[in-house]
This record gives structure tokens, C-alpha cells and sequence, in this order.
């Protein structure tokens, strides 16, 4: 529930985010966790990468990477990797279109860009399970 919380000022955020870092180090323990539950955490974390700053994004995923590791959902890093990565693409060949028009997207562009860093950072993106990512 923690992690559901409408952040609307700094404490909150610093909430959420060391909610988030208590979780990274207790789902590995949690070997006979349902598998709703960890499907349920892993859903409240990838809707903090939307709307998060750049602390609760960073526990947010290394949390997601500890609960992933647990329920080998593979394919919801596949899906958070490329929703975000075709986004970047996305910008990038509008830049290119346009170089000289104003790009409005800046901030979306780097949040995305530090997201799939980070994602980068946790989830060895070149391992097999990853195979269709390009």
C-alpha cells in the first residue's frame, strides 16, 4: 500500500523510495510468497516509473529486479524496456525530421532515457531471455 501513495511532497517520495529499498532486500526472502502478490508488487512498481523523480525510479526498478528474479516475469522487463526504448526512438526521429523546429518532449525524453539506464543497470538486457529486444 505504501507504494501506492500519492506523492505530493518530499516526504512522501522519500517514503515510497526507502519503502522501495526495504522491499529489494526483503523479497528475496520471501521464497513462498503467492504469486499474486509478487505480480501485484511488480505492477505498483513499474506504475511508479511513470509518474516518480529520479530516487524512487532508481529503488522502484532495483526493487523490480529483486521481485523479477523471484517470479522469472521476464517478459514485463521486455515490456517496460520497450515502451520506454520506442519512445526514445520515437523522439529521436523527430529531432531528426526537424532539426531545427523546438522538441517539446524533453522531459518525458530524459526520464525515459535515465529509465532504460537503469534498467540497463539491474537487468542484464544482453541474456537470453531478452533475445527479442533490439
Amino acid at each position: 500500500e505504501y507504494l501506492n501513495i500519492k506523492c505530493t511532497s518530499y516526504n512522501d517520495n522519500v517514503i515510497v523510495q526507502y519503502v522501495a529499498k526495504i522491499l529489494e532486500f526483503t523479497v528475496p526472502l520471501m521464497k513462498s510468497a503467492s504469486s499474486s502478490i509478487i505480480y501485484s508488487l511488480e505492477g505498483s512498481l513499474t506504475k511508479l516509473l511513470l509518474v516518480s523523480g529520479q530516487l524512487v525510479i532508481h529503488s522502484s526498478i532495483a526493487c523490480l529486479s529483486a521481485a523479477i528474479r523471484l517470479s522469472k516475469n521476464y517478459p514485463l522487463v521486455k515490456d517496460v524496456f520497450m515502451r520506454y526504448h520506442s519512445f526514445v526512438i520515437q523522439c529521436q526521429e523527430k529531432i531528426i525530421e526537424k532539426p531545427n523546429e523546438e522538441f517539446k518532449g524533453t522531459a518525458q525524453l530524459a526520464r525515459s532515457i535515465y529509465i532504460l539506464g537503469v534498467l540497463c543497470k539491474y537487468f542484464d538486457v544482453e541474456k537470453s531471455e531478452y533475445d527479442d529486444l533490439e
